[in-house]
């Protein structure tokens, strides 16, 4: 059986937080966003939590956390951290980098 390559990216912004779940045999498996408020660690982690839950994925299937924004710095689950531009593949194909950059 093949190992599942499931990624998850946190867009901590200070308006909203997004947190998308990916696998590349299948593409976006879910997604949450929420209001940041006062606390942008608590706005990333509820955002996962939500994610996970929509996607039906658990916690310990995700194989990487990557956090992107303004709030990226906060996020100490995530195991990189990024401006976002290559999160899950060539420049522009990542669904956390805006639909502007996608075709």
């Amino acid at each position: 059986m093949e190992e599942r390559m499931i990624t998850v990216g946190i867009d901590v912004g200070s308006i909203t937080t997004e947190a998308l779940v990916y696998e590349p045999q299948r593409g976006v498996l879910g997604y949450s966003i929420l209001l940041t408020g006062g606390s942008s660690y608590e706005a990333a982690s509820l955002a996962l939590e939500k994610a996970l839950i929509f996607s039906g994925i658990k916690r310990d299937e995700v194989k990487r956390i990557v956090a992107t924004g303004a709030g990226r710095g906060i996020v100490d689950f995530a195991q990189q951290k990024s401006h976002g531009d290559n999160l899950f593949g060539p420049r522009g194909s990542s669904p956390l980098s805006g639909s502007k950059d996608r075709h």
